[in-house]
């Protein structure tokens, strides 16, 4: 018998056995974890793809209206992003999303997808700041 999550699991053979079921149960998590550590490599790599191109479009410029709401509203964004990711979070630490392998994958999926929008978004953000500081020290150079 086993006590965990304050529930109790009886199981019907000796030690062995006992280990055996221990890591039937702990395998989809250690293959949502793999799964993870994959889609995070890949996030980078293309955050990294990302970040290449803005630095080559620099020259592209926005109005300081157009600049100050795309700000906004990328800050909107990152928010909406994150409080979506916090709800899949509990979601994935709730043992019994463990239970099943494709779901699992279907959440480490998921969670993986909402970091590389956030990625981009925070990459746009930098980008946005650095056109509203410049926009703003040439005006006050313009002075």
């Amino acid at each position: 018998m086993e006590i965990e999550d304050l529930r109790i699991k009886d199981y019907k053979g000796n030690y062995e056995f006992y280990l055996q079921e221990k890591s039937k149960e702990q395998r989809p998590l250690q293959e949502t974890k793999e799964h993870l550590r994959q889609s995070s490599e890949s996030r980078q790599t293309k955050l990294t793809a990302c970040k290449v191109r803005l630095v080559k479009n620099k020259g592209h410029r926005y109005s300081v209206e157009d600049a100050a709401k795309l700000l906004a509203k990328t800050v909107f964004s990152i928010r909406k992003q994150e409080a979506m990711q916090k709800l899949l979070e509990i979601r994935i630490a709730d043992p019994a999303s463990h239970a099943n392998l494709e779901e699992s994958t279907k959440l480490a999926e998921e969670h993986a997808t909402l970091q590389e929008k956030i990625d981009m978004l925070m990459v746009k953000l930098e980008e946005l700041m650095e056109v509203v500081e410049m926009q703003q020290k040439e005006k006050k150079d313009g002075m």
